[in-house]
């Protein structure tokens, strides 16, 4: 995942050597607040190996911001689980993850199998805990209450915050269970919950590439 940044940063930086001025060698990239913690990182050292003459200026914003920007021209690249493709941007799919539960160790009823690297637990077997979820918007949401609907827990009170790691963080001292996109793992394993694969059914996402046409 992290290779098929660095690929698209060197791509979005071949892009801007044909638009813009030598002199103006600032590549401004858009990224979640949780893939720029998870890996984004080491992505950008490996650039700055590649190109010591960019200077990437780094934006970590909400995904359903980054369309905007692309168009406005704010930033030339952005990387995020963009579900719904938007006029006048050019969308490449990077990598593929999943979705995940984490909470307090101990909360989660969990099956373990030889060769995997995560335990499994099913959508049913979540525990009787409030959901700690993103607001409604968010696209990721949608897609995590398409399935808590399958399981009658869409329409729960339950606490809403727009920030991932705060439903992790959250997650870990108990006050709930987070479903999180798998590319949070590493901040996930930060906190110290427990994390597992949601199983029956196994919802895939991607993450993109985007810039403008």
């Amino acid at each position: 995942s992290a290779e098929r940044m660095l690929s698209e940063l060197n791509f979005a930086a071949l892009r801007m050597g044909t638009t813009t001025a030598a002199a103006k060698r600032q590549l401004s990239v858009a990224v979640s607040p949780v893939v720029a913690s998870s890996f984004f990182p080491e992505v950008c050292e490996d650039f700055a190996s590649q190109h010591p003459d960019v200077t990437v200026k780094l934006h970590d914003v909400n995904k359903e911001q980054m369309p905007a920007m692309i168009e406005s021209g704010e930033v030339d690249v952005g990387f995020g689980s963009f579900l719904n493709p938007a006029a006048g941007i050019d969308r490449v799919a990077l990598f593929n993850c999943h979705l995940l539960c984490v909470a307090q160790p101990g909360r989660l009823t969990l099956t373990h199998r030889a060769g995997d690297a995560l335990p499994r637990t099913r959508w049913k077997q979540l525990p009787d805990l409030p959901i700690l979820a993103a607001p409604a918007t968010d696209t990721t949401q949608m897609l995590i209450d398409g399935q808590l609907a399958q399981i009658g827990r869409a329409n729960e009170e339950r606490p809403t915050y727009h920030s991932m790691q705060l439903i992790i963080a959250m997650a870990a001292r108990g006050f709930g269970v987070g479903i999180v996109p798998s590319f949070a793992l590493p901040v996930a394993l930060r906190f110290g919950v427990e994390v597992a694969r949601l199983q029956a059914p196994l919802v895939g996402l991607a993450v993109y590439r985007i810039v403008r046409k």
